[in-house]
């Protein structure tokens, strides 16, 4: 089983990754950015402010601010850290993060970068800085 599925709707995003570049939505009728989750299609064809169905992938400042810490158990031992990330354009998008858990703190500045997590898709996590 693959860790992600590529679909028409999601492609841009999975384009941009593979080139280390990541894409958001904006909104062509309020300019709404938007950052919808590739595994819920679904919301990927409307505004989430306006519901338009104008919307235009645009690439965005790979940078952000942590909202947000959850761990969970690896099953490999340990703690597995992931959180919220306030991108500098708006969104929130929820991402590993490299870094124990206990080292975060919300308000933390994040990088996101980009690592291939099968044989064929590259997805995006954060790390400190």
């Amino acid at each position: 089983m693959k860790a992600v599925e590529r679909t028409d709707a999601s492609a841009p995003f999975f384009d941009g990754t593979a080139s280390g570049r990541l894409l958001i939505q904006r909104c062509n009728a309020c300019l709404h950015p938007q950052f919808v989750s590739v595994g819920y299609t679904a919301g990927i064809n409307r505004c989430r402010a306006c519901a338009s169905k104008d919307l235009a992938w645009i690439e965005t400042e790979a940078r952000g601010t942590l909202v947000t810490v959850i761990a969970t158990p690896h099953r490999e031992g340990g703690l597995l850290g992931g959180g919220i990330v306030e991108l500098a354009a708006g969104p929130w998008m929820f991402l590993t993060i490299d870094a124990e858990p206990h080292a975060l703190a919300v308000g933390q500045p994040m990088r996101i970068e980009f690592a291939p997590v099968d044989e064929s898709e590259t997805l995006p996590f954060a790390v400190s800085g």
